[in-house]
C-alpha cells in the first residue's frame, strides 16, 4: 500500500469531479434527463475517479462530495478503524470471489 497525501488526493478528486460534471453538462439532453430523474451518465474519468476513491479508501480514507445549501463541499475524512477493517475484508473477499470465478472459467490453471 502506498502513502496517500490527502491533499494531492482531495485536489485531484475535485479536478475529475468537476470534468466528470463537465463533460454531462454538454450532452444535448443532459437537462431533460436530469428532469426525469435519469442519472445515468458515463464519463471519460469514471475509472480514474473510482480508482482514486478506491486508493483513498486502501488507505482509511473516504473522498466525498456534498451539497451545503449553497455550493458543492469535497471532502477527505479518515475512516474509523471499524470501518477501514471492515472495508479490507470486503474488498479481500471480493478478491477471493475474483480468483474463484476465473479458477472455474479456466482462466486460472491450478
Amino acid at each position: 500500500m502506498t502513502e496517500l497525501n490527502k491533499e494531492q488526493a482531495l485536489h485531484r478528486y475535485i479536478e475529475l469531479s468537476e470534468r466528470r460534471y463537465a463533460e454531462f453538462e454538454q450532452l444535448p439532453d443532459f437537462q431533460r434527463r436530469v428532469a426525469r430523474g435519469d442519472y445515468e451518465f458515463f464519463s471519460s474519468v469514471d475509472v480514474e475517479l473510482d480508482e482514486l476513491q478506491q486508493e483513498a479508501q486502501r488507505n482509511g480514507f473516504l473522498l466525498d462530495a456534498g451539497w451545503d445549501g449553497n455550493k458543492l463541499v469535497y471532502t477527505i475524512e479518515q475512516m474509523t478503524p471499524e470501518e477501514h477493517e471492515a472495508y479490507l475484508a470486503e474488498e479481500q473477499e471480493q478478491a477471493l470471489e475474483d480468483l474463484k470465478w476465473r479458477y472455474s472459467e479456466g482462466l486460472l490453471e491450478p
